[in-house]
């Protein structure tokens, strides 16, 4: 018995043989090639036209703005944090400042206790 999808297999397999020959020939790969040219010198020739037109400068000029203003607001949160940090550190240096004054009062205080304990457990 015949296989009667054999014909539609083997005329698939023959053009993508031929569309594969015809993709793969010099005279393909040179039309490709010179049109990848041409591409690129137009891309060239329009880059130039867009260098040197003024919404190029433009757009040039507003980036160094957008850089100029990110520099400005970042210099100005590190000098916030910085500021923020002294003010931090001013305060607990002032809070152990604080706490030895303290325990250095209540010292003299704990002294005095502890001395008339000892003279009245003497006069017994």
């Amino acid at each position: 018995m015949n296989d009667m999808t054999q014909p539609f297999t083997h005329l698939a397999e023959a053009n993508a043989a031929l569309l594969t020959n015809f993709a793969q020939s010099p005279a393909m790969f040179e039309m490709a090639n010179a049109n990848v040219q041409k591409y690129f010198e137009l891309a060239q020739q329009s880059f130039e036209r867009v260098v040197v037109s003024d919404v190029y400068a433009d757009l040039i000029r507003k980036l160094t703005e957008n850089y100029s203003t990110f520099a400005r607001e970042y210099s100005a949160s590190l000098l916030d944090w910085s500021t923020q940090g002294q003010s931090l550190m001013a305060q607990q240096a002032q809070t152990a400042s604080d706490l030895l004054a303290d325990s250095g009062k209540a010292t003299p205080t704990a002294l005095g206790r502890a001395s008339d304990t000892v003279k009245h457990l003497r006069a017994r």
